[in-house]
Order: structure tokens, then sequence, then C-alpha cells
């Protein structure tokens, strides 16, 4: 039997752990940003439409095929081999069922986007499908450990062979949307493969599975029916973009997409993976729960809001100088995308939270109630265009991250005023940030700068207002949060030394 006791010094390892999956996140954003940018200059709207197509149906199935059961791993206190072997029998079942249903459907599925070129891309990422299946337990076994370097070594060796060795290498000879489908594949099989090196477990599929805890899968179903509800949100305008006006639109829906939510889902995801099991061994302390999300809380807002509304400020600027003027038709869906974005971060570190402390029923249910409300929202609009679309959704993910964080202020016992004033000083530094660089880009065209000049401009001007907030970090934390983080001993150095503790 494999155990797993509460450690005690959780916050120390919680932060190395953070320090690896932020080296990581560094990392992997800007290899992701790179071969993103790249594959679709050369390989333009039409066919990045075509592929992000198939890949937006193999994500669903993806997240159905896991059946939450990777987070049940994390949450339950003690594991044994036969947990294990139930985990990884039941995900690999679903997935072969799931591979099944997708090859023979897929060209009613191509038919249903009104794109033939889907069809064979789709059959092709079943492969994907069955690879990402085989790391579902070793992930979740490396999350549980806080072993987030070697998942960032895994992630990024597997983003890096799949996108920049295959991706960019079959784009460059003409490879259209296959270039993302081969990408993909590669992508899932290295990572799992490396996963699977540093985490081994019980390959034996017919191994005996009577004494696993079956509240793993009734744990596992909240979780994924949390999944499904999230993933509705945060893909159905994609969907509902690529069926009202083609897989051309979709394409330039999801560029813009894609360059706002690759950030930002490495910068919460991190986090994400981290708060999760953290959450779940440290049961019972309110008093380090409340802390620590406040914290997280203001973190984040002090990293999204600057860079969100600064790409919202300079939007027609980021797409012609990034992906070249045949994108142009982006920049106007990039605005209100990239105005969400600080929302849907602020939102995403408060599921974790409730999922270790065993109340994802709470996030269940105001997803279940957005997810229906985002439809409506968005088929209202999906007579207009792509960019009322656009707008839609930061509506709804604004509302989505007050709700949440109403949520975990309730479980958590803290003021809803307490959240506010960790989310406040990132608003006002990100407003100052965004007006600042909107004159400035201004400026810059009237003096006839052209794009990836005033880009890189904007990125400098960046980079010194961001200089000069972190001399005024002190002022910027809360006076609660400070007072408590300066009566703690396990904080790194370097953190007692910027909270000014004597």
């Amino acid at each position: 039997m494999q155990v797993v006791k509460p450690t005690n010094n959780l916050i120390s390892r919680s932060l190395s752990a953070l320090k690896w999956s932020y080296l990581g996140v560094m990392a992997r954003i800007v290899l992701q940003l790179v071969a993103q940018i790249a594959i679709a200059r050369l390989i333009g709207p039409k066919a990045f439409g075509s592929a992000s197509a198939a890949i937006f149906v193999m994500t669903f199935v993806n997240l159905i095929v896991e059946l939450g059961l990777g987070s049940s791993l994390i949450q339950k206190a003690q594991l044994t081999s036969d947990d294990l072997r139930l985990v990884m029998r039941r995900v690999f079942l679903a997935a072969g069922v799931g591979a099944m249903v997708v090859y023979f459907s897929a060209e009613t599925i191509a038919d249903f986007w009104g794109d033939r070129a889907v069809m064979p891309l789709l059959q092709a990422l079943v492969v994907a499908l069955l690879a990402q299946a085989g790391g579902v337990v070793s992930l979740a076994l490396l999350r549980r450990e806080l072993d987030f370097k070697w998942i960032q070594v895994a992630q990024i060796s597997g983003y890096f062979v799949g996108f920049f060795v295959i991706g960019i290498t079959v784009a460059v000879f003409d490879g259209g949307a296959w270039s993302l489908v081969f990408a993909w594949i590669a992508q899932n099989l290295c990572t799992t493969l490396l996963l699977f090196w540093r985490a081994r477990h019980p390959v034996n599929f017919w191994g005996p599975t009577a004494n696993a805890d079956q509240s793993i899968q009734s744990y596992g179903v909240r979780i994924l029916l949390t999944n499904l509800a999230n993933w509705v949100i945060e893909n159905i305008d994609n969907f509902m973009v690529g069926r009202a006006f083609g897989t051309y639109a979709l394409g330039t829906y999801t560029v813009s997409y894609n360059l706002v939510r690759t950030p930002t889902n490495h910068l919460v995801t991190s986090i994400q993976q981290v708060l999760f099991p953290a959450s779940a061994r440290s049961m019972g302390n309110n008093d380090d729960h409340g802390l620590a999300y406040l914290v997280v809380v203001w973190g984040i807002s002090l990293v999204a809001f600057p860079i969100f509304l600064g790409i919202a400020a300079l939007s027609g600027t980021v797409v012609d100088a990034l992906y070249g003027s045949k994108w142009l038709t982006a920049a106007d869906i990039l605005l209100p995308l990239a105005l969400g974005m600080p929302f849907h971060a602020v939102m995403a570190v408060g599921g974790p939270m409730l999922w270790g402390r065993g109340e994802a029923g709470r996030e269940m249910r105001v997803q279940f109630v957005i997810a229906p409300i985002l439809v409506l929202v968005l088929g209202a609009m999906a007579n207009m265009s792509p960019t009322a679309m656009a707008w839609g959704v930061a509506g709804v993910y604004v509302f989505r991250a007050i709700w949440i964080q109403a949520q975990v202020a309730t479980a958590m016992k803290i003021s809803v005023a307490s959240v506010c004033w960790a989310i406040f000083p990132g608003v006002v530094i990100g407003a100052v940030v965004a007006s600042i660089l909107w004159i400035a880009n201004a400026y810059w065209i009237a003096m006839s700068v052209t794009s990836l000049p005033r880009l890189l401009l904007a990125g400098f001007a960046g980079l010194i207002m961001s200089a000069l907030a972190l001399l005024f970090v002190r002022k910027l934390l809360p006076k609660t949060i400070g007072i408590a983080l300066r009566k703690r001993t396990d904080l790194p150095m370097v953190m007692q030394r910027v909270l000014g503790r004597n």
C-alpha cells in the first residue's frame, strides 16, 4: 500500500512546487506562443480553422475519457495498488470506446462543421486520445507528491518535440492543417512516456481491484461534471463561432482565443495543480487556507490585469505584428477576450480550493448555471458577428468570477471584502498600464511607426512599468494579508525581505 502522509512543512513544499511550476510556465508560454504564431503564419486561417475544429472535438472527448479519476487519486488520503489499477482500467476502457466513436463518426462530425477536410484529421487524432489516457495515473501520482519539476520537464519536452520539431517542420513543407494534428499527436505521446518513466505504476489491466475504494469513482463523477461545465463555458464560443460562420471564422477566433488563453491557462493551471493537492493534505486548517488563497488571488490579479488589459489596449498592433495583415480581422475579437481573461484567471484559482476541501459541488452548481447562460448569450449574438460573441463571453466571465469568489469566501469563512481588496491593486495597476500603452500606441501610429516596432516599444514600456510596480510591492499588499504573512517563520528568505520583516 502506498501511503501519503500530511507533511509538517506543506507551505514550503507548495512554494517549491509553485517555483518549478512557474519556471516551466514561462518556458511553455514562450514555446507555445512562438510555435502557434509560426504555424498560423505559415498555414493561414482556413487550414488553422480546420485543424482547430478537429482538435476542439478531441479536447471534449479527452475530458470525458479522464472521468475525473485523476483528481480522485490526488484527493484520496491513501492509495493502494488496487486503486491505481481500477483507475487505469476505467480510463483505458473509456479511451477505447471514445476512439471508436470518434473514428467512425468522423464523417458526420466533418459535415456538421461544413468542412470535409476535418474528417481525416479527426480520425488521426484518436492516436493522441489513447496516448493521453496512458498518462492519467502517472500525472496524478506526480501531482500528489508535488513533483512539478518533472511534470514541467515532461510537458515542455512534449510540446517542443510536438510543435517545434514536428509541427513547424510539417508547416514549412506545406502540410497545412496536418502540421497541427501531427504536432498534437507527438506532444501527447512524448509527454505520456516521460510521465510514466518517472511515476511508474501497475499496468496489469486484469489485476485485482476488489479492494479498490469505490468512492474514487463517485468523487470522479462530481469532478467530471464540473469539468464538463467548465469546458462548455470555456469552449462553447469556439463551437458556436465555427458552426455559425464556418471554419475560416473559427480560425481567426481561435487564434485570438489562444493568444490570451495560452498564458492564462498556464498561469492558473500551475497554481491549480499545487493548490488542489496542498488543500487536500491540509484539511481543517482554515486560517492557513484563507491566508494562502488571498495571497494567491492578490498575486494572480497583480500579474493578470496589467498583462491582459495591456493586450486589449494594443489588440490591433498585437495581431498585425505577430500574425500579419491576413489575420487583422482577429484584432476586434482579441479586444473583448483579453478584457475577460483576468476575471477567468481569478475565477480559476477558486475551484481547486473547493475541490481539496471536498466541496467540489459548490463550483459544480455555479458552472451548471453559468453554462446555459453563456449558451443563451452566444445564441443571441450568433446572428451578429464573432466579435459580438466575444463580448458576450467577456461579460459572462466577469459574472462567473464574482459568483465563484463568493462561494469560496463562504466555504473558507473569509469575507468577500477581503477577496475584493486582494484583487483591487491588480485592477488599478492594469488600468494605469493599459491607459499609458493606449496613448503611446496612438502616438506611434501617428508617427507612422510600423506594427512590430510598436509592439516592441510597448513591451519595453511594460517591463519598465512592472519594475516600478515591484518597488511598491509592500504598498500593494493588502494590510490584513501583510500582517498575517509577516508572522510566519517558514517563508523563503526572499519573500521575507520583500515583506520587510525585521
